[in-house]
């Protein structure tokens, strides 16, 4: 993508009319400046992909704000099954992802503008009442300036969650879903300021805590005993 120099260009691809099942958009050394920002973000509007597309990749973005068809992905990509966005290092929010009816994998790391996660992305209930309906693996990689999940949908979102990974996250105080009743392995490591309680599940198989010197035992939930 650092190659693409005007949108023009990645308009003419016509990339809506083309029926893929994959796409990965990698931005390869490339430095940070608020002309370079702006031409990136110019030229990911212009991708704007086939709602054909079931496995999206987007590493090495540089933009500060993510286009209209990542903003309303639900309408844009709704056969969305599997989402990596990587090392988008000055994108401060997350597009509402919850509202995607088919999302079965999510990774998000590197994004180190961001400091809370909060209802933008669940999606402020707007489409789906239960968001996140077919997740199953969640993970959150290398969020250094991460200091909050706000849970806006505790006990309604995640209800298929059967694996949950948050690794070097070192600000992240709180909080946790606590209602994830497919919950099968929750791995947590470098987050060393997390004082959250740990979700609650009966379908738990496996815990890991690494370097995450605030969770008491007292706070680890009796299925994990």
């Amino acid at each position: 993508m650092e190659h693409i120099s005007d949108p023009t260009d990645m308009r003419e691809a016509n990339m809506k009319e083309k029926k893929l099942d994959k796409l990965t958009l990698w931005y390869r050394g490339v430095s940070y400046s608020l002309e370079e920002a702006q031409r990136q973000e110019h030229i990911l509007a212009a991708v704007e992909p086939s709602q054909s597309v079931k496995k999206l990749t987007v590493e090495g973005y540089r933009g500060t704000k993510f286009p209209k068809w990542l903003l309303g992905v639900a309408h844009f990509l709704p056969n969305l099954v599997s989402l990596s966005l990587s090392s988008c290092f000055y994108c401060v929010s997350l597009p509402p992802f919850g509202q995607l009816p088919s999302l079965h994998k999510l990774e998000i790391q590197g994004f180190v503008g961001i400091k809370v996660i909060s209802e933008e992305f669940y999606g402020n209930g707007s489409l789906i009442a239960q968001p996140f309906p077919s997740l199953l693996y969640l993970m959150f990689l290398d969020m250094r300036e991460w200091e909050e999940w706000d849970v806006c949908y505790e006990g309604e979102g995640f209800p298929c969650l059967e694996e949950l990974y948050i690794y070097d996250c070192p600000r992240l105080t709180k909080s946790l879903p606590q209602h994830l009743p497919c919950l099968k392995k929750l791995d947590i490591s470098g987050c060393g300021n997390l004082e959250a309680t740990l979700p609650k599940s009966s379908s738990m198989e496996m815990l890991s805590l690494s370097n995450c010197r605030k969770i008491s035992v007292k706070d680890i939930p009796t299925w994990s005993i």
